[in-house]
């Protein structure tokens, strides 16, 4: 699969979705730092470890502008007694162009 193919990469996510019942998170470590060619069970721990903490502490642009659904959804959840504890603060919808 091409990572850099979205719909290749929405229908590989789906069909995981599909068997494993859901996907919490997802994480792209394009250059990320991984290790390439190794397997998952001889990799080393913080090979393992370092693409995914290269992705969490840098910018991750998704390549799309948020949708006027992910407006709505957003809000929607927003105005919901799931963000109940988010007081103060604005919500980042971006796609990955501003931080904060």
């Amino acid at each position: 699969m091409d990572a850099l193919d979205e719909p290749a990469v929405d229908e590989h996510a789906d069909a995981v979705s599909a068997k494993a019942g859901a996907i919490d998170i997802s994480f792209n470590v394009i250059n990320h730092g991984d290790v390439q060619g190794t397997p998952l069970a001889e990799m080393a721990l913080a090979d393992f470890e370092q693409p995914v903490v290269n992705g969490v502490r840098t910018m991750f642009l998704t390549g799309r502008a948020a949708t006027l659904e992910d407006v709505g959804n957003v809000a929607a959840f927003a105005a919901s007694d799931h963000a109940r504890t988010i007081t103060a603060t604005s919500i980042n919808i971006t796609c990955g162009t501003e931080v904060g």
